[in-house]
């Protein structure tokens, strides 16, 4: 069994790993919900980890929970500053960034209130209109 010590002073970053295990490993039973996977080899979608300490910048990779959106292999894992809740993780599970911003890239934003300028840093930028307006 590992000391409470040793556990606390985990990298936290390190233990997204062990929850990939667990999300490749899942089985669903009868009871439970499908959530619309699989998403390559994880079962699960989101990956959490944490060792108890809350987050401190000076000590980044050992603190506070730590994130990862298995449903792209491109998505990385993060420290949170904030929780989710089962309803915004529902929320989160319907949201497709990936299709949203493949959209972006064909349409245009004439039906945008933006001024002629901003409409012409769209059409060099292709994609910029997204980051002005985020």
């Amino acid at each position: 069994m590992r000391s409470r010590r040793f556990v606390r002073r985990c990298r936290v970053r390190a233990a997204i790993d062990q929850a990939e295990r667990y999300s490749k490993a899942f089985t669903l039973e009868d009871d439970h919900q499908e959530p619309g996977g699989p998403w390559s080899e994880f079962v699960i979608p989101f990956h959490f980890a944490t060792n108890g300490r809350a987050l401190h910048r000076q000590s980044l990779q050992q603190t506070g929970v730590w994130f990862r959106d298995a449903r792209r292999e491109t998505n990385h894992a993060k420290p949170l500053t904030g929780r989710y809740s089962p309803e915004g993780l529902i929320d989160l599970l319907k949201m497709d960034v990936y299709a949203a911003n493949e959209k972006l890239k064909t349409e245009t934003s004439e039906y945008l209130p933006l001024h002629y300028y901003q409409h012409d840093a769209t059409k060099v930028c292709g994609t910029g209109w997204k980051i002005m307006l985020a």
